[in-house]
């Protein structure tokens, strides 16, 4: 009777803990707060740097017009903003998509790097025509998520930044 007792909770333990979900931040679209995204990119050019958002100082909305995400990341010791800003038309089903395609979706997309304790700020933007593309894999009332790349362009200077390995996610808050 021991013996069943000890192969039974063994049984169970394994069980129990084998198939445990990863719930740390290298699992991308976990434990989101509803109304905030996030989103990882690498920028090079003009910018060299890893983004990873701050789930915190982000934000997304969906209105009837754009599904809408600006994730952040703030340096209050430095006064260093650098955010994204990643609008989707709300129409936009799941797919690829290549801006500099006829009949492309208006994807915008904008990468911002300010101080805000001297005022300098410079973005880059791609919009439809430009060298970006955008595969999304979830377009919902409730998610977005999808990866993207390309080039972003700065209209003042013509300085440009190369996205490579983006990706985004967010759940809506309605």
């Amino acid at each position: 009777m021991n013996k069943l007792i000890i192969i039974l909770s063994t049984v169970c333990f394994i069980f129990t803990t084998a198939c445990k979900k990863d719930n740390s931040t290298n699992n991308f679209d976990s434990n989101l707060t509803n109304g905030r995204c996030r989103v990882f990119c690498t920028i090079n050019g003009a910018i060299t740097m890893d983004y990873a958002s701050q789930d915190v100082n982000s934000f997304s909305a969906y209105n009837s017009v754009s599904m809408v995400l600006e994730p952040v990341i703030l340096n209050t010791t430095t006064g260093n903003k650098e955010y994204i800003s990643l609008l989707v038309p709300v129409n936009t089903p799941a797919g690829a998509y290549d801006l500099t395609a006829a009949g492309a979706p208006a994807i915008s997309f904008s990468f911002t790097k300010e101080n805000l304790y001297s005022g300098v700020s410079k973005t880059w933007s791609a919009t439809v025509g430009s060298n970006m593309t955008f595969v999304i894999t979830k377009a919902s009332y409730t998610e977005l998520e999808g990866t993207f790349s390309g080039i972003a362009t700065n209209t003042s200077d013509g300085s440009t930044i190369t996205i490579t390995n983006g990706r985004f996610y967010t759940v809506f808050s309605h």
